[in-house]
């Protein structure tokens, strides 16, 4: 489903309108001149992408969950973690060697809050924004179907930047467009966010997650 109908916005103001959101609010969360919490920030915007899609008549509300023929979609979702995972262990073990399991080792009690609260908190969120947001509001500015996930996992990349190192994006670039191709398949923000969580979760325990909280910059 697409966002631009013959009443929306003409296509050259819903692109400056992706440039802005996608591009400027990343920069100057970069920049320091955003004095908000990271995750105040994603939730106002969350926030505001919720708001835009239940106020759309073109979108379709059972996208926001959508639990249809759930096992089947979670099972098909859940086949590239089995063949990344390891090979994300491996890298670690042999690049990280300090932060391997040090999440876990060092900040157990931590670590098992972020594993229950990071997929309601954070993945979900994001999901909301860079993957449903993005596909009813500019699929039909970005069109085509790979056009479409592309400028998604671009955008999820690129808002990685606010932790000043260049891993988050470049991995946030492949597992974006993993995730906006779950989306796209499956139409199913649940689905989707358990994918996410999934790789989110596992990047905290094995140890690269450092390079995805805010408590990494500077350091």
């Amino acid at each position: 489903m697409t966002s631009a109908g013959r009443s929306g916005p003409a296509k050259p103001v819903l692109v400056l309108e992706y440039m802005g959101l996608f591009f400027g609010l990343p920069l100057l969360y970069y920049f320091g001149w955003v004095p908000l919490p990271l995750f105040l920030a994603l939730w106002l915007l969350a926030a505001g992408c919720a708001g835009a899609l239940l106020a759309s008549p073109r979108f379709d509300r059972s996208q926001l969950w959508n639990a249809r023929d759930l096992g089947r979609r979670l099972f098909r979702a859940c086949i590239p973690f089995v063949v990344v995972a390891p090979l994300l262990l491996l890298a670690t073990a042999l690049f990280e060697p300090d932060r391997l399991f040090g999440f876990v080792r060092r900040r157990p009690v931590v670590w098992a809050v972020v594993m229950v609260l990071y997929p309601i908190l954070s993945a979900y969120p994001q999901g909301l924004v860079y993957r449903t947001f993005v596909f009813q509001r500019y699929g039909a500015v970005f069109s085509g179907r790979w056009a479409t996930i592309v400028s998604s996992a671009v955008a999820f990349s690129f808002v990685h930047i606010v932790f000043h190192n260049w891993v988050a994006p470049a991995l946030s670039f492949v597992g974006g467009l993993l995730f906006a191709w779950t989306y796209e398949t499956t139409r199913s923000s649940l689905v989707a966010t358990v994918q996410h969580a999934l790789f989110g979760c596992y990047l905290f325990t094995i140890g690269l997650g450092w390079y995805f909280y805010h408590g990494a910059v500077g350091r």
